[in-house]
């Protein structure tokens, strides 16, 4: 049995998928401050700000999705010698750790341990940003090469990926901090909740959005991806 799709059908559902969540989400916080909450198990699930639920495991999924398709575009790379293996595998190594992190919250443990040096304030009130946002720095260099040499289609997808979701996961999670510790022992606001909610639809276009350039990538000219699938 052969599965027939192209990249640009991929991204649609990834698109479906994360309004359903969105929408969900919404539900969720017009459930909490306008009738206070009177389904926990449905906030339980679908809040985006909550760990270990339905959102989470589509984060983790399609993380984990990107990574498998960073290790075909490696061995692709590596059939066709053209020196650019290492940089993907190094890539689908990465996305396997973001993938754990999604669902293990590494990041959060790492804000407790960086509070022994910095005191946790204002933007800065999780400390992870600080390591994270170095690391990024430090691929951003090391990946230049890489990104020069890649076709210019690609290119363009990577860069707003990485910008959709490093707007997000640093970016607005900056905001969000800084909203939290103005507001230390009270409730969630309504700003915070919101800056959450677009922290989460952000990471997940960027993730989709890299998706499609990887698929994009895979194709070459072939605008057709098939999968066989033998019984």
């Amino acid at each position: 049995m052969k599965i027939t799709f192209t990249p640009g059908s991929v991204f649609r559902l990834f698109l479906l998928i994360i309004g359903v969540l969105t929408y969900l989400n919404v539900l969720v916080l017009i459930f909490w401050f306008e009738y206070d909450d009177p389904f926990p198990t449905f906030t339980k699930y679908f809040d985006v700000g909550q760990e270990r639920n339905i959102p989470t495991l589509y984060s983790v999924i399609a993380l984990t999705v990107a990574a498998t398709l960073l290790a075909t575009n490696a061995r692709h790379s590596w059939e066709k010698c053209d020196g650019q293996h290492r940089y993907w595998a190094g890539l689908a190594l990465i996305f396997l750790f973001l993938a754990f992190d999604e669902g293990t919250k590494i990041h959060e443990k790492t804000s407790n341990i960086m509070e022994q040096w910095i005191t946790p304030q204002g933007y800065l009130y999780w400390l992870w940003v600080i390591p994270y946002g170095f690391a990024v720095l430090v691929l951003a260099a090391v990946y230049l090469r890489f990104l020069v040499r890649l076709s210019r289609t690609t290119r363009y997808h990577f860069f707003l990926a990485a910008l959709l979701f490093l707007g997000g996961a640093i970016g607005l999670d900056m905001l969000q901090a800084r909203e939290a510790y103005l507001n230390i022992g009270s409730d969630d606001t309504i700003l915070y909740c919101v800056l959450y909610s677009l922290e989460e639809f952000l990471e997940m276009i960027g993730v989709a959005v890299f998706i499609y350039a990887l698929l994009k990538n895979l194709a070459d000219e072939s605008p057709v991806i098939r999968i066989t699938l033998l019984q």
